[in-house]
């Protein structure tokens, strides 16, 4: 079971910056998960709200200004939003990375430096679940699609907060959308759906639980869990 560090460790330096992934390898974590949107001149820069002003002393969204200007703004740590590359080198051979696409015409550069930064050859030489350096989610859906026609490789996982089918009609569904694995609310989470999915060699992650919550679901045989360090 892999422990995934959300948005870095966040509870030791700000979401989403070089210092918040530098805590999490730090802890011991085995992966970070992270958040990206787009720059109005085309960065991939790491950040989960579509404006500043939550995490740093700017103002403004993140698609209407350049990658110079926002890594103008600091966090209360002095920490500058991070791009999509900065995190890359500063987890490569450290630590595994989980990408959320969070905005659209974003995918061809990420994977751009997936091929760059990612291990493929170990991916497809092991073929195992988790054996990927990388691996992109979304709950844009047609973009993890999209994705795919730039990289047949790196592992996808399909986002979901309400689910209303079984685990057979979403283990099709995943294969529809060449998707490798699920992260989804942990309360929705079962044995027979995590049967299912493992039969057809199909990860699942859960998100919004506690500390408390994850020895019941390492019981069932979950893939990794997301949570606050």
């Amino acid at each position: 079971m892999l422990k995934i560090a959300h948005r870095g460790a966040k509870l030791q330096a700000t979401e989403n910056t070089l210092a918040a992934f530098a805590a999490a390898i730090k802890s011991g974590a085995d992966m970070v998960e992270l958040d990206v949107h787009l720059s109005k001149d085309g960065q991939i820069v790491v950040i989960h709200d579509p404006t500043l002003e939550r995490t740093t002393n700017g103002q403004g969204f993140v698609c209407d200004l350049t990658l110079a200007q926002i890594q103008s703004f600091k966090t209360q740590e002095g920490e500058s939003i991070p791009t999509l590359e900065q995190v890359f080198k500063l987890c490569k051979g450290k630590i595994k990375i989980l990408v959320e696409i969070k905005s659209l015409n974003c995918v061809e550069q990420i994977a751009k430096l997936i091929k760059e930064y990612n291990n493929h050859a170990l991916h497809r030489e092991r073929r195992e679940l988790n054996s990927s350096e990388i691996v992109v989610q979304s709950f844009l859906h047609g973009e993890l699609l999209e994705f795919r026609k730039f990289d047949q490789v790196t592992p996808t996982a399909i986002l979901f907060d309400e689910l209303l089918i079984d685990g057979r009609v979403l283990s099709k569904y995943l294969q529809k959308m060449q998707a490798q694995g699920v992260n989804m609310n942990y309360k929705k989470i079962h044995p027979q759906l995590l049967q299912t999915l493992h039969q057809n060699q199909q990860f699942v992650y859960a998100w919004g639980m506690e500390e408390k919550d994850v020895p019941a679901l390492e019981k069932m045989g979950i893939d990794g869990v997301t949570l606050a360090l």
